[in-house]
C-alpha cells in the first residue's frame, strides 16, 4: 500500500511540476509537441490574455510566433 501511495504522490508532484504556476496560471507544456504542427484535436484552453486557444498546442504556437509568453490559465474556453 505504501508503494500506491507513493506512486500517486509521485505522480501529483510531477503535474505540478509540469509547468511552474504563476497565479494559478502555468506554463504550457510545448516541449510535448511537434511545433509548429498542432493537431485538430479540439482541447481548449483559457490563455492568461482571456483568449481562448483550441489546444495548447496552439497556444505554444501562438507564443512561439508572437515571441510571446501567455500562459495557461485554466482548461477549457475562456469565461466572457
Amino acid at each position: 500500500m505504501q508503494s500506491v501511495t507513493r506512486l500517486v504522490l509521485l505522480f501529483c508532484v510531477a503535474a505540478l511540476l509540469r509547468g511552474a504556476l504563476v497565479n494559478g496560471a502555468r506554463e504550457a507544456n510545448c516541449a510535448s509537441f511537434p511545433l509548429p504542427a498542432c493537431t485538430f484535436i479540439y482541447l481548449p484552453r483559457c490563455g492568461d490574455d482571456g483568449k481562448t486557444y483550441g489546444n495548447e498546442c496552439e497556444l505554444c504556437v501562438h507564443n512561439l510566433e508572437n515571441e510571446a509568453n501567455v500562459l495557461v490559465a485554466y482548461s477549457g474556453p475562456c469565461h466572457s
